[in-house]
C-alpha cells in the first residue's frame, strides 16, 4: 500500500484585478479573432513550497448577466 499527500500549489498573478460583482480575481486578456493559437506571457508567482511547471488552456465562456 502506498501513502502519499497531494498539495495543490497556490499561484498569484500580479496582473489580476478584482471583479466588483463577484469579488473574484480575474485576469483580463486581449485576444485576436480568427487566430487559432495565441501565446501569452503571464507573470505568476508560486506561493507553494514545491517547484512545478504549469500549463494553462483558456476557453471562451459566455458572459453572465
Amino acid at each position: 500500500m502506498l501513502l502519499g499527500k497531494l498539495e495543490n500549489p497556490s499561484l498569484l498573478c500580479t496582473k489580476s484585478v478584482k471583479d466588483k460583482s463577484t469579488g473574484q480575481l480575474v485576469l483580463p486578456l486581449a485576444v485576436k479573432r480568427g487566430v487559432a493559437l495565441q501565446r501569452f506571457r503571464l507573470p505568476f508567482k508560486n506561493l507553494s513550497t514545491q517547484d512545478t511547471e504549469f500549463e494553462f488552456i483558456f476557453i471562451k465562456s459566455p458572459k453572465s448577466e
